[in-house]
């Protein structure tokens, strides 16, 4: 499993590089529940969706990044059910993740006890197990 770190906001398309050549089998989009957000995730399940029938990736859900919007879990539902996707985890905005990188760690590593850190494995299995599904 290998994961991609690329823009998905960028109009040029940039993002699907990474499936066209090969390199994805599944994609899954980290959102929030702020509208831009949302937005660019809809376009790029929807670009997914576009080139699924050219051997490219599948689209395999969505990972939700919390940033304490209002009605931020309801919205990214609704968007998942409007794509026919899932939502495969979520993570809670905490200081810990700004506190971890000031020390050059994760928040696994620096927090190993922290709910948070307990919020990072299960999100890790969840991904492993919607992998083993498809699989990724």
């Amino acid at each position: 499993m290998v994961f991609y770190d690329v823009l998905g906001d960028v109009v040029c398309g940039g993002f699907t590089m990474p499936m066209r050549a090969g390199y994805a089998d599944a994609v899954m989009v980290v959102t929030s529940g702020e509208n831009m957000s949302i937005y660019a995730a809809a376009n790029i399940a929807m670009a997914v969706d576009r080139f699924k029938n050219r051997g490219y990736a599948k689209f395999a859900g969505l990972i939700l990044n919390q940033r304490n919007v209002k009605n931020e879990a309801e919205k990214v539902a609704q968007l998942a059910q409007d794509i026919d996707t899932q939502v495969v985890g979520s993570i809670e905005r905490s200081q810990l993740i700004q506190d971890a990188e000031e020390l050059g760690e994760t928040v696994v590593q620096a927090y190993p006890e922290s709910g948070l850190a307990q919020q990072y494995r299960q999100l890790a299995a969840q991904i492993l197990e919607t992998c083993e599904a498809l699989p990724c």
